[in-house]
């Protein structure tokens, strides 16, 4: 029997992350995929990050993961989201070559030593005393010390187009069967999920002077500290449906798979497909229609926001409604797909099953939508499965430390029946996890584990630099007259008395790269290597009040946090807690009253109790 210390189960996203983080902490790995040649492809739209999407890349960088890094060399268009508003928003998004992105990510595992790619089906899971020992792969046992599953889609996968149904978990592509049955048989919970992709079109089928161009930022920004630059080769496009298209798009309803009850699995609510959209907003005349080219060796268009399981001649007329694509020809058309997840209140913080010892489960398997959200995952479970083989602490990401804890607890705690997508509305402290200071929130947390290559100095230098600079800013003043000149510049009211910088910097129009500018009090900072360092330092300085607030609040997190509760407390015993509270706490088992106070349906009444009963 072949023996390996962790085996890998998928090659999309979250199997790409785990599989190279164990094997870079000195595992001896096995990605076992369907197919190596797809390993990494971008399933549905070829883009990276997006609204807080961003922020889990950039977190994956400050950890050591390698999304961000092929997400840089595969990029076509690079943008920040949300620069209008606050930075604790911002986010960065790439469209991405649908070829070039599975290219890099399979050589660069190819290259990864301990790390094996296997070909083939897995039957079932091999487990002895409530322990993962292995798989039955291709008729032939593999033993392991530890398994991380990342079925994605697949699992009991079928495809939808119209009343046409095709087994599979993309096209051309089966579906897995044997391992929904083999953890059935270990007493998981199971559900069904459904996903969707929209039609691609064939790019120069579009009159382009119909739709209106969205172009790049002029000063692109790379996801990786690797990387020093990144530029844009393409430009996407912006049209809408119309009431036409609606109507067109009404006539398939009876033919839907969501509406026929084809597909029973829950939808992603904030992604939704086109019909779901006009069947839920029917109030609104028109839909955002965005047109993203898929590579620059290709000739296709991805349609952003017309995901559909609607059949092929419906999807084709309504298509030829919107302006610019009266004349589109379809290279692929839509489909849904629906799959098997395992409810997540099953796995621990660390992504480990609670019922299987060394079984980690990452991505859509835990009932997420998302290639950054699955490969936030990936990287964790992979860390935790070799840090468990190697005698390492757990990797555990708190909710206050980043985004990804902010995902993998509201998994844990919340257990939804939609696919999961990561929101910044969903972090309590955004301000303190924004996208520019990954690094600063999570570098020393995760260093131990060796995912770094020495390239991450520059980083850290940075932040020690910025550190020297907001120190050397506090108690320097600048006269009443310099002060005015500056506000007169920005339409900032005067001041009667000179004022300090730090003050100044509070102003909303009023930055630290102005006065830099205006006068000589930063000398010693300019240069454009110290850009990046003056915007951040902005930063601390105009929300300190907030983020002082922030971390007070922190300390109190943390301290339910250390409230332990023991893993064998029974809560039957304590007879006034409400039975939705025993019910909820007896399925989840929180392991602090910090993790039980975040569980909806337990009441603060019922933590109160808890906490008086744990005392005694």
């Amino acid at each position: 029997m072949p023996n390996y210390d962790i085996i890998v189960i998928g090659g999309g996203h979250a199997g790409i992350e785990a599989a190279r983080a164990a094997a870079l902490m000195g595992c001896n790995t096995a990605l076992i995929t369907m197919k190596t040649s797809t390993i990494g492809v971008l399933s549905c739209n070829p883009s990276i990050g997006g609204s807080a999407k961003g922020h889990l890349v950039k977190e994956i960088d400050a950890i050591g993961g390698i999304m961000p890094l092929i997400a840089d060399r595969s990029g076509l268009q690079f943008k920040m989201l949300n620069t209008s508003k606050g930075p604790a928003i911002w986010s960065p998004r790439s469209q991405n070559d649908k070829y070039l992105y599975p290219g890099y990510a399979q050589q660069m595992l190819k290259k990864t030593a301990y790390l094996t790619i296997l070909e083939g089906t897995i039957e079932k899971l091999l487990v002895s005393e409530k322990e993962v020992r292995g798989v039955l792969f291709n008729g032939q046992e593999l033993s392991c010390k530890a398994l991380v599953l990342c079925g994605g889609t697949f699992l009991n996968a079928a495809m939808y187009t119209g009343r046409d149904k095709t087994l599979g978990g993309r096209v051309n592509e089966q579906a897995a069967n044997g391992l929904s049955d083999s953890l059935l048989e270990h007493g998981f919970d199971i559900g069904r999920l459904k996903t969707g992709t929209p039609p691609r079109i064939f790019a120069d089928s579009v009159d382009y002077s119909k739709v209106r161009i969205e172009s790049g930022d002029e000063q692109p920004q790379p996801f990786s500290h690797k990387t020093s630059q990144v530029r844009n080769t393409i430009a996407c496009y912006a049209t809408a449906t119309r009431k036409e298209t609606h109507a067109i798009l009404e006539q398939g309803f009876a033919d839907s798979p969501m509406f026929t009850g084809l597909i029973t699995g829950q939808g992603p609510r904030y992604c939704p497909s086109i019909e779901d959209k006009i069947y839920r907003f029917n109030e609104r005349d028109s839909h955002q229609i965005m047109l993203e080219p898929e590579s620059l060796k290709g000739n296709t268009i991805y349609v952003n926001g017309f995901s559909t399981s609607l059949p092929k001649d419906i999807q084709e007329q309504a298509l030829r409604t919107i302006p610019g694509l009266e004349h589109m020809r379809i290279e692929k058309y839509g489909y849904a797909v629906e799959y098997d997840f395992f409810y997540p209140y099953q796995m621990m913080y660390t992504l480990e099953s609670k019922r299987l010892k060394g079984l980690y489960t990452a991505g859509q398997i835990n009932g997420t939508s998302g290639y950054e959200e699955a490969a936030s995952q990936g990287l964790i479970a992979g860390i935790n499965a070799a840090a468990r083989i190697k005698g390492l602490p757990e990797l555990v990401i708190e909710r206050s430390d980043g985004y990804i804890g902010v995902m993998i607890d509201d998994l844990v705690n919340k257990s939804s029946d939609e696919p999961y997508r990561i929101f910044t509305s969903l972090a309590e402290y955004r301000l303190l996890l924004r996208q520019d200071n990954a690094f600063e929130r999570l570098y020393e947390k995760t260093r131990i584990y060796g995912l770094h290559d020495g390239s991450e100095k520059r980083v850290m230098n940075a932040i020690s630099l910025r550190k020297k600079l907001e120190e050397s800013l506090k108690g320097i003043k600048i006269s009443k007259d310099e002060a005015n000149s500056l506000y007169t510049d920005v339409q900032e009211s005067p001041v009667k008395e000179s004022e300090l910088l730090t003050t100044m910097c509070k102003r909303p129009a009023m930055t630290l790269s102005l006065i830099r500018e205006k006068t000589s009090h930063l000398d010693a900072w300019k240069g454009t290597a110290f850009d990046s360092i003056l915007w951040q330092a902005d930063i601390d300085i105009k929300y300190e009040g907030y983020i002082a607030r922030h971390l007070a609040d922190i300390e109190k997190f943390k301290d339910l946090e250390h409230k332990i509760i023991p893993s064998s407390y029974d809560y039957d015993s304590l007879q006034s807690l409400s039975k939705e509270s025993k019910e909820k706490l007896k399925k989840i088992r929180p392991h602090s009253i910090g993790q039980a106070s975040r569980i909806p349906g337990v009441s603060p009444t019922d933590i109160s109790l808890l906490v008086i009963d744990l005392k005694r």
